[in-house]
């Protein structure tokens, strides 16, 4: 799979990071460094596309701006992408009207979409381009080893595309199982987690806990079968 990663800062460059290190082989993942300043309105996005955008089976955009997501419709355009995914790890930067006039753009174009908030809620959606990225990183999912009480290992099925999965991984490992939902909730947040801890009202919760809830459910997930 062919992923253009469009990014801004180390937020998004760690995830690129993530992907590359711990994704398959076979994707070729292309970061685009998007740090542009726009006018509020952009009339004609061609205008501000970077030049040579290489064709993409997969849009990944990590920029969380305002801006630049302007032009999203026109890169998947440029790009051929047959799906896009969005990053929201902080909700003030897309206003609902801002969003929803780029998913109107994207169904005309009928390119599918999510806008994932945060990004490691990611799951599988019947898309076979958004599903084969979902299948690696998104919702973290878990399996974990037991030697008597203690944790002997822990494999990450899918990962947070930030990375903080893995690294709660390695942390749990040694840990007495009673207390290892409380210890991932601990490392979840020395990672650290960068989603934003301003209140999100279509989530009802503020983002970054949304991301420790799903961290620390897939470690009691992943005790519960373990005993089985």
């Amino acid at each position: 799979m062919r992923i253009s990663a469009f990014t801004k800062d180390w937020y998004g460059q760690r995830i690129v990071k993530t992907i590359k290190e711990k994704g398959p082989r076979e994707w070729a993942v292309t970061e685009v460094n998007f740090s542009i300043k726009l006018p509020d309105i952009v009339d004609e996005p061609e205008e501000f596309l970077p030049k040579n955008l290489p064709e993409s089976d997969l849009i990944l955009f990590l920029t969380q701006d305002s801006g630049t997501v302007q032009l999203l419709p026109a890169i998947a355009e440029r790009t051929k992408a047959r799906a896009v995914i969005v990053a929201v790890d902080n909700p003030d930067w897309l206003r609902p009207g801002l969003q929803l006039q780029i998913e109107k753009e994207l169904c005309r174009m009928d390119v599918p979409y999510v806008f994932a908030r945060p990004l490691c809620t990611l799951m599988e959606i019947g898309n076979p381009v958004i599903d084969e990225f979902a299948g690696y990183f998104g919702m973290p999912l878990l399996e974990i080893k037991l030697n008597g009480n203690l944790i002997e290992d822990v494999y990450v099925k899918r990962g947070s595309p930030c990375g903080c999965t893995f690294f709660v991984a390695e942390g749990l490992r040694g840990t007495e199982k009673e207390k290892a939902v409380e210890k991932s909730g601990l490392l979840f947040h020395n990672y650290p987690c960068m989603a934003s801890m301003k209140w999100d009202n279509i989530v009802n919760e503020t983002l970054m806990h949304a991301a420790g809830f799903k961290i620390r459910n897939a470690v009691r997930d992943a005790l519960e079968k373990s005993r089985i």
